[in-house]
């Protein structure tokens, strides 16, 4: 993070409560100046002016992408006064987390109810795959195993979605890191 370097032009910027609520509402990622205003209560020239001040103080940033719209930042010396984001987003963390739960647990939970219906036929360790594949073919399935094959039916949908959450945590990670050697 940058250095802050107090001086009166800071002070003069961050003297007025409504920049520093702004200052913290950045905190939280971009906004326009209408997103500002609306979230304020304030008008939007009011708030362009309370950006000019934070611009010229070098705390906010004015992004340009060449649309309709104006989007305002903070700048590495404002996320160093106010505590900015963090390296790594935490929901880059908690897309991975349950990601990962999404991927595994449904496997897990496969195993278990495998198990529990291995111990409820109460069949020797080396009889068990014969009796097993018999007891499928040979009888009709109890209603307890057909609602079990039937909840098999969504574990791919779950490990799909956890790849998913996996990958756009990653995507996010690698944003946010993309973002950190371009400010150095």
């Amino acid at each position: 993070m940058a250095e802050v370097r107090i001086d009166r032009e800071l002070l003069r910027a961050i003297g007025a409560d409504t920049r520093i609520e702004m200052l913290k509402l950045l905190t939280k990622g971009r906004h326009t100046p209408t997103m500002l205003s609306e979230k304020m209560g304030l008008s939007t020239p009011t708030v362009l002016e309370h950006l000019d001040k934070l611009m010229e103080a070098g705390l906010v940033k004015r992004i340009d992408e060449g649309r309709k719209w104006k989007y305002y930042a903070l700048t590495e010396k404002g996320e160093s006064l106010v505590g900015g984001r963090p390296d790594v987003p935490v929901r880059a963390f908690i897309m991975l987390a349950v990601g990962v739960l999404l991927l595994i647990g449904p496997v897990l939970m496969q195993s278990y109810m495998l198990k529990e219906n291995m111990q409820s036929m109460d069949v020797g360790d080396g009889a068990a795959p014969m009796v097993m594949a018999k007891y499928v073919s040979e009888e009709p399935a109890p209603a307890e195993e057909e609602v079990a094959a039937e909840e098999a039916n969504y574990v791919p949908y779950l490990q799909a979605a956890g790849v998913l959450l996996i990958l756009a945590a990653a995507y996010i990670v690698l944003t946010a890191r993309k973002e950190q050697l371009a400010k150095a």
